[in-house]
């Protein structure tokens, strides 16, 4: 073979393996930044579901409280008309 078209195929041999490596560079960038989102995800979704524990926590304890306030206006109302049927 005549060295001219030897190093003309080494030259593109080369330029592929640059172009090779560019793209290798730029999937390892995307990874990265892929495994970056995924864990910025995942410790969103964590938080969200600590809030909404914390929600359905204080709403139970809203509803009971509630209900404590009016059984007691209940009883308060149904003392209250039997003092007045005594009376």
């Amino acid at each position: 073979m005549d060295r001219g078209v030897l190093i003309k195929d080494l030259a593109i041999k080369n330029g592929r393996l640059e172009k090779l490596n560019e793209l290798e560079m730029k999937a390892n960038s995307f990874l990265t930044t892929m495994g970056l989102q995924r864990d910025e995800l995942i410790e969103n979704y964590l938080k969200s579901q600590r809030l909404a524990i914390a929600v359905g926590r204080d709403n139970l304890e809203r509803g009971v409280h509630k209900a404590f306030s009016s059984m007691l206006d209940h009883q308060h109302t149904h003392k209250r008309i039997n003092f007045e049927h005594i009376l």
